[in-house]
């Protein structure tokens, strides 16, 4: 991540430092606020970002939704490439949508955990459906909290609403947690059916069920 400063200054606990100084996005903030000190008119700073998540970002600095904070800090944290690759999911999203007639939900992991659902017209938001997935995606990783996203599109594709919710599993009872566990055990079953379609992966590749663990120790190991 470009400017997680707090992860970073983590990673130097280890060591005897007696301060910490990181460049990068904060440096043009602090010629920002040093400008307008100095009685200046500087330019309000802003990072590299692809049209879809600034719009998101632009959205949620003019609502009041719940978790705005948080999702806009998501998105500004993000590396670039991740940033990039998102953007290109909502245009991809969008366009599945008026073919499939549904929404087909994306997850990523490696310290990003997110499930993201894009609604539109095509495909109108199924909150409960998504919450069950993302709880399926979450067992079937071994996680324990994982954030939901759904965006909301109207028919000229422009964003009219944004929302991040945390699920874990503690809020579960026993019913709900025993359907997560079967939809988990759903979801693997397609993800392996998927791939083994394409060819057996290899034994070290990732397991393609979304475990994390390598396909020799998950669902190639050997009886």
């Amino acid at each position: 991540m470009q400017n997680n400063y707090s992860q970073h200054a983590v990673n130097f606990m280890a060591g005897n430092f007696d301060k910490l100084s990181f460049d990068g996005f904060r440096t043009p903030i602090d010629n920002y606020f040093s400008g307008l000190l100095c009685g200046e008119s500087p330019k309000l700073p802003r990072q590299p970002m692809p049209a879809r998540l600034g719009e998101i970002i632009d959205w949620l600095a003019q609502s009041n939704e719940p978790n705005r904070c948080q999702l806009a800090s998501f998105l500004l944290d993000a590396a670039g490439d991740f940033r990039s690759v998102m953007a290109a999911r909502i245009n991809e999203a969008l366009q599945e949508n008026k073919l499939l007639g549904g929404a087909r939900p994306w997850s990523v992991s490696r310290g990003m955990e997110m499930t993201l659902y894009v609604w539109s017209p095509p495909a109108p938001r199924e909150r409960l459906a998504a919450e069950q997935h993302t709880r399926a995606v979450m067992l079937t990783a071994g996680e324990t909290s994982r954030r939901l996203v759904e965006l909301e599109y109207g028919d000229d594709g422009v964003l009219a609403a944004a929302h991040l919710k945390h699920l874990s599993l503690d809020a579960l009872g026993p019913a709900e947690l025993a359907d997560a566990r079967t939809a988990a055990f759903s979801l693997q079953r397609r993800r392996l059916k998927k791939a083994f379609a394409s060819g057996k992966p290899g034994r070290n590749d990732a397991c393609p069920c979304g475990s994390g663990r390598k396909f020799k120790r998950c669902h190639g190991a050997r009886p």
